[in-house]
């Protein structure tokens, strides 16, 4: 089995951009669930639940540091930066992952929403538990 190296910069600059057309201004479960999509030709093979869950990671780490998303500090206490009248988490971006690691579910699975028995998990993890997220428009700045 072809092993897939997991990283922040495994997305090229078009990848990117394709992300941003699919998903500016949508939910932070809209960077969830691309591996297939990116990467099952180059593999010869569908990318495993663990793997997902690492993409998505890596794809936040990345958009995070390029400054295309900003994130909302999911727990109080956290410390915060006004940026345009509104409240953002000002943590590195490996706190951000260190955090969310800590609050995925325990089965990769639970990532997927329309699993009935698995719908509580699945909004409890992208509703409650993950940082909302708020896009970032390069061209202008605006916050959305």
């Amino acid at each position: 089995m072809k092993e897939l190296k997991i990283s922040p910069e495994m997305f090229t600059q078009e990848q990117l951009d394709e992300i941003i057309d699919w998903s500016f201004t949508n939910w932070v479960d809209s960077l969830h669930g691309l591996g297939n999509k990116f990467f099952e030709k180059d593999l010869g093979r569908e990318v495993t639940d663990e793997e997902e869950q690492e993409i998505f990671l890596a794809l936040f780490k990345r958009m995070i540091d390029e400054g295309l998303i900003l994130a909302g500090a999911p727990i109080n206490g956290e410390p915060e930066k006004e940026i345009q009248g509104d409240q953002f988490w000002d943590v590195s971006s490996d706190r951000m992952i260190e955090y969310i690691r800590s609050v995925l579910p325990s089965d990769p699975e639970f990532l997927y929403g329309g699993l009935d028995d698995k719908d509580d998990e699945w909004s409890k993890f992208w509703y409650y538990d993950c940082p909302t997220i708020r896009w970032v428009d390069k061209e202008t700045g605006q916050i959305y």
